[in-house]
């Protein structure tokens, strides 16, 4: 709400954005799974499917969910999935996407599809393969085979194109 914003400088998000907020008074990102609190940095949240995911790229982030507190400092990440805690420290950089540069560190293939989905508006079938397999990598934006030849192939799987749907298979 714009006529609060002064007073409580709050910001509820569901889905991604980037951050970069100058030094002043805090700041602080609602999501459905935790809140960040920030003073003069930049960073990105990622708020989908049960999983936050919160890496500082400048400055200090406060990260609260239900059950734990994590300050984060610069190339510093949190992921949280069902509300507990994954992992700290363990760089998972998701601040390119606004850029058309997606990176992942052992990241659930159904999220990694998620995003080339969102991206190119399309719809990806994972039913003959294991969305939970992990990948380690990144894919660039602009070109939608190019994308799923630098995420598929490391992992051995093929997809085939059905108009408007990708199917995903080993």
């Amino acid at each position: 709400d714009a006529s609060t914003w002064s007073e409580h400088r709050l910001v509820e998000l569901e889905g991604e954005a980037f951050f970069e907020v100058e030094k002043g008074e805090r700041f602080t990102v609602k999501t459905p799974l935790g809140n960040v609190e920030v003073l003069g940095t930049s960073f990105n949240v990622y708020a989908r499917n049960n999983q936050l995911n919160v890496y500082c790229r400048t400055g200090k982030v406060k990260v609260q969910t239900t059950n734990d507190s994590t300050i984060l400092t610069p190339d510093q990440s949190v992921v949280y999935t069902n509300n507990e805690k994954q992992k700290k420290n363990k760089l998972v950089k998701r601040d390119g996407w606004n850029k058309g540069s997606y990176t992942y560190n052992e990241s659930p293939l159904e999220q990694v599809m998620g995003d080339i989905q969102r991206n190119f508006a399309i719809s990806i079938d994972l039913q003959s393969v294991n969305p939970q397999t992990k990948f380690t990598g990144e894919f660039n934006a602009k070109d939608l085979d190019t994308a799923l030849s630098e995420v598929l192939w490391p992992l051995n799987l093929k997809f085939e194109k059905q108009g408007n749907r990708i199917v995903i298979s080993k």
